[in-house]
């Protein structure tokens, strides 16, 4: 006797073939998705990014509009990070009240890397200014006109 005449049709295990199959199966699937995967976490990464900026940039707008310390308020764009400053210009700002924005290191950015925007009126320093924040494959570009707007 057999061993699968000896067990009941509802213990029978899968054969290699079956099983073969399957791992075929889940290879397409993983090797169609993967791409799709891949594109979306880029996409993910380039919008953080972007915001991360664009919120830095109006934070620094809002405070030079209300006049906070009394000062102008920029954004330094550095290698590593987004930097928010009190102060007419980076090198002589207020280091101690300093918010930075980790940067992510698989992006480029282009462009001005330094925003200043004018205590009450909120203009934007110089003007116009681009800033390109780019994946390779998509990019997006923020603006700043010379009355303080931001484009994205």
């Amino acid at each position: 006797m057999t061993m699968r005449k000896l067990l009941p049709e509802r213990l029978r295990g899968i054969t290699i073939i079956e099983l073969v199959v399957t791992m075929g199966v889940f290879a397409i699937l993983i090797g169609v998705g993967m791409p799709v995967t891949i594109d979306f976490v880029r996409n993910y990464y380039l919008k953080s990014e972007r915001d991360s900026l664009v919120t830095l940039l109006e934070w620094a707008r809002d405070q030079s509009l209300v006049n906070n310390s009394q000062n102008n308020h920029g954004v330094k764009i550095n290698s590593t990070d987004f930097t928010g400053f009190i102060g007419s210009s980076y090198p002589t700002r207020t280091q101690s009240q300093d918010i930075i924005y980790p940067r992510s290191s698989v992006l480029t950015v282009s462009g001005q890397t330094e925003v200043v925007f004018e205590a009450l009126s909120g203009r934007g320093s110089p003007a116009p200014t681009s800033i390109t924040i780019s994946n390779g494959q998509q990019q997006y570009v923020v603006t700043v006109n010379q009355e303080g707007r931001i484009d994205w």
